[in-house]
């Protein structure tokens, strides 16, 4: 998964975070688009190669931070790329 690209609109009046693959982001940038010109809602469109992988780095990270709760705990791909509060949409074919 990996930072594609923005859409800033002149004025924001909000954020969204924008996720597709393969085909789709096509459609995802459609979106991104759409947001920026009828509502002013500003985009970060991520491309995910493998939503299966960002899953299962996912599980891993969980299991090992249960396995090791007084150690340093670890973070999953996905929540480093997505920190806050911005809402996330999610697109796959």
């Amino acid at each position: 998964m990996y930072h594609f690209s923005s859409r800033v609109p002149d004025q924001p009046r909000g954020k969204a975070r924008l996720l597709g693959s393969g085909t789709i982001m096509l459609e995802v940038l459609a979106a991104a688009e759409l947001l920026a010109n009828d509502w002013e809602i500003e985009s970060e469109i991520w491309s995910v190669t493998s939503y299966t992988e960002l899953a299962r780095d996912a599980r891993d990270v969980e299991r090992w931070n249960r396995l090791h709760p007084v150690g340093e705990q670890r973070r999953s791909h996905v929540s480093e790329c997505l920190n806050g509060d911005i809402p996330v949409v999610a697109a796959s074919d």
